[in-house]
């Protein structure tokens, strides 16, 4: 019997490639149109194909954000510059000592910073690893918004006592008027009392409490300083505030542990990407924080770069809130060889258990996280010859 040849492959006609290539022409046409005309439609597709959640109606924005995580040792000290131009300045601190220090931070900020005014202000709470250097910083810059904790400043310290009592009534009369029960919520420390004396002396400087209004404790729902949004509609930093019951049933004075709890959580999002800080928090407000985040975002919140709390202490970002708060990358500000032995092996342990790449200041130095027009994330550390070994050793590991 004769073979039979191989039928030859039978060829698309001429009408369906020209078909297909309108089909894509016209996708391809109705994306760009998209992209230009609908910068908020994009960004929600865009933000669909990377799997992300619980998106927001932001425009794209054609600029570049950049959080800046400067290596200050034991302590925390954030430059934030917005895509808009603007900055903020999350905490200044470190353990006191000579001003190098804050003279080399101060000469990185300057690189960015050319007109001496920085926008926001924010200080997470009033622990001196991060509020040290910020009389200085009231001192030098001009500072347009201040969030700051919803504590009075009572020094033992009779002169600064009495500098305190000389600030202008109508000033300090948020916090007479928050609520706050002054005889738990204060500090008595110098370092808190002079970044306080500068803060309630600086002119033409808004004042918000990181303290949660919202009288119906609906955690659905946001007070209005609790969110900025460019004008632009580009990007946003939302505000986690603790409550007004959770600051009267603490008492601060010589317990750090509570006055860490008081850190708010702040969720920066712009092209479809997110950063959380989060101070030092630990597990007195995370579940507080967390159920916050999930009834305003309507479910596990989609991130993307989490900057560790308290310094990656075993206290602080819990496998619940990790579970809940997702993120790729993890940033530690910590000091080499800190007395405290940040960042625990704990803490470590339980970001690599999330698939997390993790960048640390006492390895890495000064760390960069831009992100672009397209929403591509990218972490530049000053040092980049880090073994992964290393990274995921803790200062309290054997």
């Amino acid at each position: 019997m004769a073979t039979q040849g191989r039928k030859s492959a039978k060829r698309p006609s001429k009408a369906v490639i020209i078909t297909v290539i309108v089909i894509v022409l016209v996708i391809a046409i109705t994306l760009v149109i998209i992209y230009f005309a609908a910068p908020s439609v994009w960004n929600k597709l865009t933000a669909a194909l990377m799997g992300k959640k619980n998106t927001s109606n932001l425009n794209r924005g054609d600029g570049e954000l950049q959080f800046h995580m400067l290596d200050t040792a034991q302590g925390d000290w954030l430059l934030i510059l917005l895509p808009d131009g603007k900055e903020m300045l999350v905490d200044a601190g470190s353990k006191p000592d000579p001003d190098s220090l804050y003279t080399t931070n101060k000469a990185y900020m300057d690189n960015y910073i050319s007109d001496g005014q920085i926008d926001y202000v924010v200080l997470t709470h009033s622990d001196q690893d991060h509020v040290s250097y910020m009389d200085e910083i009231f001192r030098d810059y001009v500072v347009s918004n201040l969030y700051m904790p919803a504590l009075y400043a009572k020094p033992s310290n009779a002169t600064l006592a009495g500098k305190v009592a000389d600030l202008p009534a109508e000033k300090t009369k948020i916090l007479d008027d928050s609520g706050i029960d002054e005889s738990k919520c204060y500090i008595e420390t110098t370092t808190y009392a002079n970044f306080f004396i500068k803060a309630f002396t600086e002119e033409d400087c808004n004042i918000y409490l990181n303290l949660e209004l919202d009288k119906d404790n609906n955690s659905a729902t946001l007070d209005e300083h609790s969110k900025i949004t460019s004008a632009d509609n580009t990007y946003t930093i939302t505000f986690f505030f603790e409550s007004l019951t959770f600051y009267n049933n603490k008492k601060f004075v010589g317990d750090s542990h509570q006055i860490n709890g008081i850190s708010p959580t702040m969720i920066l999002e712009y092209n479809g990407r997110r950063i959380v800080l989060t101070g030092d928090a630990n597990e007195e407000n995370e579940p507080d924080m967390t159920k916050r985040m999930k009834d305003y975002y309507g479910g596990v919140i989609d991130c993307d770069v989490l900057k560790v709390a308290h310094h990656g202490s075993h206290e602080g970002s819990s496998t619940a809130y990790l579970k809940e708060v997702k993120c790729e990358y993890a940033m530690i500000s910590c000091g080499a060889g800190n007395s405290y032995n940040h960042p625990r092996q704990a803490a470590l342990d339980r970001l690599r258990a999330e698939g997390m790449t993790v960048y640390r200041t006492d390895l890495h130095g000064v760390i960069v996280c831009t992100i672009d027009k397209d929403g591509k994330i990218t972490i530049t550390p000053t040092n980049k010859d880090v073994s992964e070994t290393v990274v995921w050793k803790g200062a309290d590991a054997a």
